[in-house]
């Protein structure tokens, strides 16, 4: 577990609030207590020596057991004792996220939830990650040979690039991640294409004689409002992403804004443009202000110098 948490906090910038182990769920005496809430609801029966939850009056396709032949509770019978934890705790809601083989518990879980008393509750399955260099899937380590460990990745080709391959694809898509992309740096790595992006903001901003000024009553070229129109599509996307969790809206409206800069900075002069510049100044520190907090939502780095 120690390694774990160094992996997830210092390589890839992933932080926990809790951990809770299945251990203290039983010693604390949720796993009982969700027991005997199944018991009262007459929701439990026995079978072949075995305690089973009547999960299929609930949408599922078969009883699932709590309790094996040979007395042990089983992983299923411990989730209902998580969620008494959850709820304990004064939350409302549960996310789970889930494996790719871990299809068959998504019924039995909302039935466990819906018993429970946990009303506000999704899961998200995640899908396999192929690493792949030279067109072709790639094992980065020989010893075990059969998978990759995420910190392997990361000190492959750091935690930027980890981050935002991970986030780019839909959660329930299958992934390949180039490592020879991943890595280069140059406009075909969209890592590298967006960082750049913001960096070339700053260097504009660095440069200018004027300082920015507010944009009422000036006179745009059509140019200037295409990009402005872009700007103005963030709150619409992080209301998209925070009510449905597909943060892959966020990496393609980043990617799309980086275009929209380039396409904006090619046609619009910028620096020594008269009594524009203090505008279009203006107009880039907002998109710099925009694209920078949006990276650093996602926890990667938004250089103001490559």
């Amino acid at each position: 577990l120690k390694s774990i948490k160094n992996s997830l906090e210092k390589k890839a910038k992933i932080k926990f609030d809790r951990w809770q182990s299945e251990d203290q769920l039983h010693k604390k005496g949720f796993v009982n207590k969700a027991l005997e809430i199944y018991k009262k609801k007459n929701l439990v029966y026995e079978k072949d020596g075995a305690k089973w939850l009547k999960t299929t009056q609930f949408g599922d396709d078969k009883d699932r057991v709590l309790i094996t032949s040979d007395g042990f509770p089983t992983y299923f019978l411990a989730d209902g004792g998580l969620f008494l934890k959850i709820l304990s705790g004064g939350y409302k809601k549960a996310i789970y996220i889930l494996g790719p083989d871990h299809y068959g518990y998504v019924a039995r879980m909302n039935a466990a939830a819906e018993i429970l008393g946990m009303e506000d509750f999704e899961i998200i399955i995640t899908q396999t990650v192929r690493l792949m260099r030279g067109g072709e899937e790639f094992k980065m380590s020989k010893r075990r040979g059969t998978f990759v460990a995420f910190e392997e990745l990361i000190d492959e080709i750091g935690s930027d690039a980890s981050r935002w391959f991970f986030l780019e694809r839909s959660a329930d898509t299958h992934m390949d991640i180039d490592l020879e992309l991943a890595k280069k740096q140059s406009s075909e790595n969209p890592v590298y294409y967006v960082q750049y992006a913001h960096a070339r903001m700053s260097s504009i901003l660095r440069k200018a004689r004027h300082s920015e000024s507010q944009i009422a009553n000036h006179k745009f070229q059509k140019e200037e409002l295409k990009f402005m129109k872009k700007l103005l599509e963030a709150p619409d996307i992080l209301e998209d992403v925070a009510r449905d969790y597909q943060a892959h809206l966020l990496t393609a409206y980043i990617y799309g804004l980086a275009q929209a800069f380039s396409a904006f900075y090619r046609d619009v002069k910028v620096l020594d443009s008269g009594p524009d510049e203090s505008r279009r100044l203006f107009i880039v520190k907002s998109a710099k202000n925009i694209l920078g907090n949006l990276l650093k939502l996602m926890g990667i780095s938004a250089p103001e110098k490559m």
